[in-house]
Order: C-alpha cells, then structure tokens, then sequence
C-alpha cells in the first residue's frame, strides 16, 4: 500500500468515527501556517472526569508518523477501557501540514520535535557536515556515504540528531525563533485547562528508532535520579532510556522536543511524559531516505534531472521507515506496546484496569 495524501484524510475520517462512537467531545486547531487547507487541522478528542488527573496521547509530531500514531488512536477509542472519573485527551495529527503531506517536517520544514526549547542552540556537529547530509545534488554516491559507513564513523551523523537552527533547508531544523505551531500548543493547554489538573500524564507516538519490531521508550528528562524520574521507572520499568541524559544508549539527545515544552506550560501540575518509539529499518536504510525525502522537497527544480529509480526506491524507503502500516505484525507490536504504555500509566496514576 502506497500512503498519500489520501491515507492522511483517510485516517482523519476514521479516527473522527471511533471518537465519536466512543462519545467524545472534540475540538479542532490549526497553526495557520500559509497554505494550510481549513480542513487539514489538528483534532483534539477528549473526555473530562472528575479527579483532576489526565493523560493525554499525542501523534502525528513528526507528520508522516501520524498514519501508524493514527491506527493506535482509533484503537484506544474502539477497544482500551479507562475510568470514568480519569480525563483523556487524544491530540491527532499534531503536525497537521505535514500529516497531510506525508512528511516529517511542516510547511516551513520544521521539525516540530526540535522546535519548542527553550533556547535554539547552535548545533557544530550538524554544522560540519552540512555538506553531506544536505549534498548539491542527490545521486547514489552522496547517500552510499551512509549506507557504507563504519558504526565506528556513525556517531558524528547521529549528533545531527539533536536538531539544528541555522540551516532552514536541513534536517532536524528546528526554526530560528517559535512559530505557529508553539501557538497552537498553547492553545491546546488553555483550551483543555491542563493547568487546573493535579495531574499529568502524556504519551507520545513516535516511529523509526531502534530495531525492527522492538519498543523503545524515551524520557525527557535530565537526570536519571530526580523525582519525576523514579517515578517514570516505577511506572514503566528500567528499560526507560533517558535521552538527554549523557551515553543514552539510544541515539542522541534531543532539544525541542514536545513533552518538555508542555511541562513548562504547566508549573506546579505533576507531570510525568513518556514517547513511545517503535522501531523500523537500520540506520543505514532510514537516514539516506530522510535525506533524499528532505533533497526532493527543498529542490523541486532539480527532481528531473534525478535518476527516477533512486527517487522511486529513496521515498519508498521513507515510508517504510516512519509509517510500515501494510505491515500487520509490525503494526500489531505497535498496538500492543501502546496498549501496555496505557496501562502503565493508568495505573501509575492510582486507578485499577477493568
């Protein structure tokens, strides 16, 4: 199955019905950027309870990422139980230009997963290889780089991870200054009155780091000891990868991201974010097609003198990468670590399954 725009609105009908069957009350947002169709929006899902505690599950941060964050959103109103008194939020397609697109980045290329630090720092490692991850033109020997590279070799990649604000056409470019999208995420706050809860829970539904198949869980945090992060462990095991903690273990640590700038948002509430990865392809495929993808989009102009079988191959490889869904047993490990996260957290929070 080849996704497009028409998977995008295709999965905005379905989980709007399995919303609205499970009884949901709903609300839309968008962060107008230019271009955006009035239908192509961010759709907030939720339901208020009576305990002053609230999880809220996020897809579709990094667009494309939202067709599989989408399947687990329709599950969670088809088929996951959760106490009457708990509130529950369900934001679909957070990154709606690029939802509907089926890219990573929106309309101004930015990932909205390097977006919301507090400070865009520059990033030197990023810097120093531009040239490479951002080639003048894109041809097989400008992404074998990546496919041929020694592991030894790789870390200096990886540290591009991070997120960059100085290359607007780059990746993990996560703008020069907060835009729309940061609105827009504090109009979600304000609309669900987050900052009245006692509270907090958010879950966010990511795709294509770690091995095939295999959940990977990552917490923002800072430190592996504080509070917030025992708890975090006590909630979710030890497995818990601490990304911005030095020699992770995972891949590089990560400014900008969406659980942090949330609990900014939210002085004084209990806050405990988690982001569920779920494994794809190895390095060594997904990073050329995130290049190719990013090379095709910011040069239009050149697409034709590039050879159509590497295009075909590179974009194929993209959606393979971020959004496997013909793949049952792929999407059906998806589905139960997202499952299990659920639980995990309605229990953190004090309440028994049913």
């Amino acid at each position: 199955m080849l996704l497009s725009n028409d998977s995008a609105r295709q999965a905005q009908e379905n989980v709007w019905r399995a919303a609205l069957r499970r009884g949901m009350e709903f609300a839309r947002f968008s962060p107008d950027l230019d271009g955006l169709k009035k239908d192509e929006t961010t759709d907030v899902f939720y339901h208020h309870g009576t305990d002053g505690k609230m999880i809220v599950v996020i897809s579709g941060v990094h667009g494309i990422e939202g067709i599989p964050g989408s399947l687990v959103q329709q599950s969670l109103f088809r088929g996951w139980g959760w106490p009457e008194e708990l509130s529950v939020a369900v934001v679909h397609a957070f990154n709606s230009s690029a939802f509907y697109n089926m890219r990573r980045t929106d309309k101004n290329n930015i990932d909205l997963n390097r977006h919301f630090s507090e400070t865009l720092d520059h990033n030197p490692d990023y810097a120093g290889i531009r040239h490479l991850v951002e080639p003048e033109m894109l041809t097989e020997d400008s992404l074998n780089i990546f496919r041929n590279l020694p592991k030894s070799e790789m870390g200096a990649f990886l540290a591009t991870v991070k997120g960059q604000c100085e290359f607007p056409e780059g990746l993990f470019y996560g703008g020069k200054e907060r835009g729309p999208s940061y609105e827009m995420l504090k109009n979600i706050c304000s609309f669900l009155h987050l900052q009245e809860y006692k509270e907090v829970v958010v879950i966010d539904l990511h795709t294509g780091l770690g091995p095939y198949k295999v959940a990977t869980l990552l917490s923002p945090l800072l430190s592996k000891t504080s509070e917030d992060a025992v708890r975090t462990k006590s909630w979710y095991g030890d497995g818990v990868n601490f990304i911005n903690v030095k020699d992770n273990g995972v891949v590089s640590s990560v400014q900008g991201d969406v659980a942090p700038a949330l609990q900014r948002l939210l002085p004084g509430v209990k806050f405990t974010g988690i982001a569920l990865e779920m494994g794809t392809n190895t390095i060594a495929e997904s990073f050329p097609a995130l290049i190719a993808e990013n090379w095709l989009y910011n040069h239009p102009e050149l697409v034709n003198k590039v050879n159509p079988a590497l295009v075909t191959r590179e974009m194929e490889m993209f959606l393979k990468s971020f959004a496997p869904v013909e793949d049952k047993e792929w999407l059906k490990a998806l589905k139960m670590a997202a499952c299990k996260l659920w639980c995990q957290s309605i229990i953190g929070l004090g309440y028994e399954l049913y």
